[in-house]
């Protein structure tokens, strides 16, 4: 029974609308973040998923991983969990929870940017 409702809550229209909510503030967080500086990085959403790709040259998409590892570990600091991955190991991903506050959301995208900008324009 307890199972049942939580998937009935989980299904709800509340519950996706809220969903898409905050996806909508995390995607604007990592946009955020990766068009901090020129040699930005890429930033992808879906729902509450969300990467920032690292790259050390925009044009060519050059994979910039040093920079997600010091971007993580600056992260971490801070409280905020990432995820590493790509391909390249250039992306970190974040996943918060459907019930993170808005309040926590703004608190992460600004923390996210504060650990991305020295990434982003050191020479790569």
């Amino acid at each position: 029974a307890g199972a049942l409702a939580a998937v009935e809550r989980l299904a709800s229209p509340e519950t996706r609308a809220e969903v898409e909510r905050k996806g909508a503030m995390l995607a604007e967080g990592l946009g955020n973040a990766a068009g901090e500086v020129a040699r930005a990085a890429q930033a992808r959403t879906v729902g509450l998923m969300g990467a920032l790709e690292f790259v050390s040259d925009r044009r060519r998409e050059t994979p910039a991983a040093d920079a997600a590892r010091r971007a993580l570990g600056a992260l971490l600091r801070s409280g905020v969990l990432a995820i590493p991955g790509g391909v390249s190991g250039n992306a970190l991903s974040v996943l918060p929870a459907y019930t993170i506050a808005d309040r926590q959301m703004e608190s992460a995208a600004d923390i996210l940017t504060e650990a991305v900008r020295p990434q982003m324009s050191c020479g790569m």
